[in-house]
């Protein structure tokens, strides 16, 4: 029996379902046949880690081998804080984080109110060992001229969780409309989850 692969995509701070290549991806993995729900997080303006954590919790539901998160930048750091709240054993298939910063290195607020606004997230420790315990792979998608994120993130992903670090040639913060290596890194990702099994 085939296994039914579902996909659930997570966009960025001040973001939409229909921003940036969330749209794109959602349709491009559907003509494969791989059911893909782009979501849309509450208070995107003013990102709020706990709402954003209860609000995955509920959208993705029982997850399991065959469930794969993808997430931009913020989306990203969603994903991995909300896979450190899961309790059991239980383990999804893998998790792509896209340009997500997790170090506070080098990261620019235009504004003192952005930065209080977003401490929580910077400032909360990741459970490094819990997010690795509850998926399978992980993959980490980063640009070599990213005017937010430093590359640095992606290696610490690479170091902390095993992940594979992508780094891409000048695709600044990934907000255009269509990135065929999102599309073929979240299929090799699907692929390596499926030889665990």
């Amino acid at each position: 029996m085939q296994r039914r692969i579902r996909v659930v995509i997570v966009h960025g701070w001040m973001g939409t379902s229909q921003n940036d290549w969330m749209p794109w991806l959602g349709k491009e993995l559907r003509k494969k046949g791989i059911n893909a729900d782009v979501l849309d997080m509450p208070d995107t303006r003013y990102p709020n880690m706990e709402r954003w954590n209860e609000h995955l919790s509920k959208q993705i539901g029982k997850s399991d081998k065959n469930t794969f998160l993808v997430g931009h930048s913020l989306g990203g750091q969603a994903i991995l804080r909300y896979l450190a709240n899961q309790k059991g054993k239980a383990k999804l298939g893998g998790a792509l984080i896209v340009a997500s910063w997790i170090n506070r290195r080098k990261k620019r607020f235009a504004s003192k109110a952005n930065k209080k606004l977003i401490a929580p997230w910077l400032r909360t420790p990741f459970a490094w060992n819990k997010i690795r315990s509850h998926a399978r792979s992980f993959t980490a998608i980063y640009s070599d001229n990213d005017p937010y994120v430093p590359m640095s993130a992606g290696r610490e992903l690479k170091q902390k969780l095993g992940a594979k670090f992508v780094l891409a040639h000048n695709k600044w913060h990934f907000n255009s409309a269509k990135y065929p290596i999102i599309l073929e890194e979240l299929l090799s990702l699907i692929e390596r989850s499926n030889q665990k099994s």
